[in-house]
């Protein structure tokens, strides 16, 4: 996650001294006792592993007495100025900020919060997580706008009146080289077929499979695309059977993850870049295809989960080709399919999307120079 580690590198940078403590939720991980890490780069940072251990009450809270005792002593015995911590990790964060120490509370994105908090999905009374968690008096909030509805959340689920920052990610520093791979010439594409990419997890969330269905559709009325996958996950092996069993290689192709420096080569030669992300359409990958300059599909606000709310900008909304969830097996394979047989469509999105990049669009850079100075200012207030 960049907002995570290039946040560690930048407090190393900045000689700012600082524990960093990773919790293992699985019984499976190799984590099996506590552990305390240098990485000779990072001299000013700590790294503690604390292994899997059984909750207090397993399905209504991640709190661990073990853990909260671990965290106390290194409290107790670092002085720190600062405690920052994330979501899954609320409810320790809760209760140090109800015993005194000042707790900034990240949140990236609130995807699907509003369920979890709940520990049955029929209960009317929020778990743990809620009242030792989210309900406690954080010296503030740091929220990623990704697309999931934070200002909503924050607003309607913990203290009124709480400080909170709402935070673009950054992008990457956009350089126009010479990409490291053809993508034409490695699959053999003609120059005119337009590329289609996607980019992140091969899960539930992100709708692959309603994507391939969108696909399948199109190829009955346009073979003219090839669609690139990138990016692992627990829906890939079933999404490449699909398209070997409906005898698509030749127009979709699952890779699955690939390194970082080569995301470049993928962006700068698509055509299209499309986002179904159920969780909200501003993730990094939507910010670096808007970085790239490329014409997006993704989806369209949503009133009942408030995700995306940032379309409901008029200037905004028409950068972007939009589509709502319920329409996607309808309607989507007909707007890939527009815009692949009319240039002018694709390049007049092109055209917004350059405004949007340079009114919105911030460096890694500075967006982690924004947080830095939101915690130095917590520390000193």
């Amino acid at each position: 996650m960049p907002a995570v580690y290039k946040l560690i590198e930048k407090l190393n940078k900045h000689n700012i001294d600082t524990d960093v403590v990773f919790i293992s939720h699985n019984y499976d991980d190799v984590v099996k006792n506590y552990k305390k890490l240098k990485i000779k780069e990072l001299k000013n940072i700590n790294f503690y592993l604390f292994p899997y251990v059984k909750p207090i009450l397993p399905g209504l809270t991640y709190l661990k007495l073990r853990h909260l005792f671990r965290f106390y002593n290194l409290i107790r015995c670092s002085y720190y100025d600062l405690i920052y911590c994330d979501r899954v990790n609320v409810e320790y964060g809760g209760i140090f900020s109800r015993i005194g120490y000042k707790v900034i509370l990240r949140l990236h994105g609130v995807a699907f919060l509003n369920s979890t908090i709940k520990p049955l999905k029929k209960s009317f009374f929020p778990s743990l997580e809620y009242y030792l968690g989210f309900k406690s008096s954080f010296s503030s909030v740091i929220c990623s706008i990704d697309g999931s509805p934070c200002r909503h959340f924050i607003q309607s689920k913990m203290k009124k009146n709480i400080k909170s920052y709402h935070l673009l990610n950054g992008v990457d520093e956009f350089k126009k080289t010479q990409p490291l791979i053809n993508i034409r010439e490695r699959y053999n594409l003609d120059p005119s077929t337009k590329i289609i990419l996607s980019v992140g997890r091969i899960s539930f969330d992100k709708s692959p499979q309603l994507l391939v269905e969108s696909l399948i559709k199109l190829k009955k009325i346009n073979y003219n695309f090839f669609a690139i996958f990138v990016g692992a996950g627990p829906l890939l092996n079933e999404m490449q059977n699909v398209v070997i069993k409906k005898n698509l290689q030749k127009n979709i192709i699952f890779i699955g993850s690939v390194p970082h420096k080569e995301i470049d080569s993928f962006l700068l030669q698509s055509d299209i870049f499309i986002s179904l992300n159920l969780c909200g359409n501003l993730s990094n990958a939507v910010l670096e295809a808007i970085n790239y300059e490329k014409c997006i599909i993704k989806l369209d606000f949503d009133k009942i989960t408030k995700r995306d709310e940032h379309l409901t900008d008029k200037k905004i909304r028409e950068s972007f080709v939009l589509i709502k969830k319920e329409d996607i097996y309808s309607s989507l394979h007909l707007k890939i399919d527009k815009i692949i047989k009319n240039k002018d469509i694709m390049n007049s999105k092109i055209d917004k999307i350059k405004i949007l990049k340079e009114k919105y669009l911030n460096t890694w850079d500075d967006r982690i120079d924004e947080e830095l100075s939101i915690i130095n200012e917590t520390v000193r207030t």
